[in-house]
């Protein structure tokens, strides 16, 4: 198979979910995820898979409008390690977080991988069909 067309299914069978606009979710902030550092936050705009703005409650601030914020499982990674630790990351609330990845939050991250890989599909197809005289030589 294909190494791009592997990377998309790891994606599919490791899906992020993505809250609708106004679902209350915790943020922490600077990314440190425990009972202590949770805050919770109203999601007022979906950025894409599992990156979500949200308006903080907090108790002596009032409501905060925040940037993007990345899903805690997603901001693991080490490409997100500096976004998650200057703008903090985001869960569900214990018992609330969808448990099965055909729940409406996963539905933006298989739409979007399923965009890309018919993009993807489309390309190499125009390739595959393309006369060998103007095919690109490696």
């Amino acid at each position: 198979m294909d190494k791009v067309l592997e990377n998309l299914q790891s994606e599919k069978d490791n899906l992020i979910p993505t809250p609708p606009i106004g679902r209350i979710v915790l943020w922490y902030e600077r990314g440190y995820v425990s009972p202590d550092h949770a805050q919770p936050a109203v999601v007022t705009a979906v950025e894409g898979p599992g990156r979500i703005s949200v308006c903080l409650l907090a108790k002596s601030r009032g409501a905060i409008k925040t940037g993007v914020k990345f899903h805690k499982l997603e901001g693991a990674t080490d490409s997100r390690v500096q976004t998650t630790y200057r703008f903090g990351c985001w869960n569900y609330i214990e018992g609330e977080a969808p448990t099965k990845n055909t729940h409406p939050d996963y539905q933006p991250h298989l739409k979007s991988i399923s965009e890309r890989e018919q993009v993807y599909k489309t390309r190499q197809s125009a390739e595959a069909n393309r006369p060998s005289s103007q095919k690109a030589t490696a």
